[in-house]
């Protein structure tokens, strides 16, 4: 398998070709296609759906991160009984109205008003609506700080964390229009774009796509398929060092494997003799990033920070089945999970860390293939940094049995591992109810990422 067949094209830095979309005109147009393709997808996956399964706070998450597809492959027949009616039926209707479906979001905003929305509400609704297309314009229009506040008053008014929700409709919204400004999210101009995907059967997929993939085309745990995007070869660390300034960032969910993933590349890095500094990005180290002697930085991060990634020249992001991250959360007593509100709150949380990680990643590590085939794994990872493989070996020996009263230099410490056998998923862990609530909140992220939605 190429390199190129594990990562995604990211911004313009060392060693990074620079793309930008210079017609808002193409970019729409496209975004339409992709996004009606998306929709029938949606509602073919959800016809026939029971009542009972539509809940108002999965559709909620849906709106909040901009899944405009899913959220209007939901019908009015669907809504009628629904104890919650009114309020979705104004979900969908604005999900709808963001696709350009006007003539089928008009009943739906009728039908809200008659199961009891009032007109406030309504109002509220179209408002946000109006801001998300007015942050689209705004980001074409490269007025970075118009996008920002459009977005950022789109997605409220929905419960959840502002600040966070707001954040990942942004880059959704930007990711799918294939830009990033200049001080968009404090970074460097990119293009997220994904072209050249490949299924497992090995046939090429000719399609353009400028949103988020869908599960048709994104690897599958345990699979050899992967994408890639406009031929970029992966990086040559050690060339990049003797040029300049390198921060090689491991960022993403919590529970997914970030902490393994840090200290492959570490050891690789040691092991090429590299000079270099790491750190975890909230703990001690932070000085670095402004000290001009250090050449090469290894940080591991998991709350999206401007710093980090417009500073970062290669992000690895790291992803693992949702329900597994929060049972993860679980075993270990997490405290965060606890100050964020449990269960379900928790799997909010660590989704919004992917979403907002996912379209700024450069190489995707998925833990489940990793625990699958860690020497295989290893290797990938190592070929697209530009660092020797042939100490794949023994860095997954050395990984697997990292002593736990190192934290300062490998950030493990005994807490982190809840399961040393490796044989416990999250049925063993998570209530049948928690379970169906997150597959009814992430249903969708789950799919669109490989993952099966178990039947309730």
């Amino acid at each position: 398998m190429k390199r190129s067949d594990r990562h995604k094209q990211k911004k313009s830095g060392p060693g990074k070709p620079v793309l930008s979309a210079t017609t808002s005109s193409s970019s729409l147009v496209t975004h339409s296609k992709v996004v009606t393709t998306a929709a029938v997808e949606a509602r073919a996956d959800l016809a026939g759906a029971d009542v009972a399964t539509i809940g108002l706070e999965s559709a909620r998450m849906q709106w909040q991160f901009g899944d405009w597809a899913s959220l209007s492959a939901i019908s009015i027949e669907q809504l009628a009984e629904h104890p919650d009616r009114a309020k979705l039926a104004l979900l969908v209707a604005a999900a709808k109205l963001q696709l350009d479906e006007i003539d089928a979001a008009r009943p739906l905003l009728r039908h809200a008003l008659t199961w009891g929305a009032s007109r406030q509400e309504i109002a509220s609704i179209l408002l946000a609506g109006t801001h998300n297309v007015l942050g689209r314009v705004a980001a074409i229009s490269g007025d970075e700080f118009a996008a920002i506040s459009h977005f950022s008053k789109s997605a409220v008014g929905q419960g959840g964390d502002a600040r966070l929700v707001s954040k990942a409709r942004m880059l959704n919204e930007a990711g799918r229009l294939g830009l990033w400004g200049n001080r968009l999210l404090g970074a460097e101009p990119s293009v997220a774009q994904y072209s050249s995907r490949r299924s497992t059967e090995g046939g090429a997929a000719g399609r353009v796509d400028v949103d988020m993939p869908d599960a048709a085309f994104l690897p599958k745990p345990g699979s050899t398929s992967a994408f890639s995007s406009n031929g970029n070869k992966g990086y040559d660390i050690p060339a990049l060092v003797r040029q300049g300034r390198v921060s090689v960032v491991v960022a993403g969910m919590r529970h997914s494997g970030s902490t393994a993933l840090f200290n492959i590349v570490r050891e690789a890095m040691e092991l090429a003799e590299l000079r270099f500094e790491s750190f975890y990005s909230e703990g001690a180290g932070g000085e670095l990033f402004d000290d001009p002697e250090q050449g090469l930085l290894l940080i591991k991060t998991h709350e999206f920070r401007d710093d980090v990634a417009s500073r970062a020249t290669v992000v690895l992001n790291t992803r693992r089945d949702l329900r597994d991250t929060v049972a993860s959360a679980k075993r270990r007593g997490f405290p965060l999970m606890q100050r964020v509100g449990g269960v379900t709150e928790y799997a909010k949380y660590n989704r919004t860390l992917h979403e907002m990680w996912f379209p700024r990643g450069d190489y995707e590590f998925v833990y489940e293939d990793y625990i699958s085939h860690p020497e295989r794994e290893i290797r990938r990872v190592l070929e697209f940094l530009g660092l020797d493989v042939i100490n794949a070996g023994r860095i997954s020996k050395d990984v697997q049995n990292l002593p736990t009263d190192q934290y300062s230099k490998l950030l493990l410490s005994p807490l982190h591992i809840t399961d040393p056998e490796r044989i416990l998923s999250y049925r063993d862990s998570l209530t049948a109810e928690e379970i169906k609530t997150i597959q009814m909140n992430h249903g969708g992220w789950l799919r669109r990422h490989g993952y099966e939605v178990e039947r309730s």
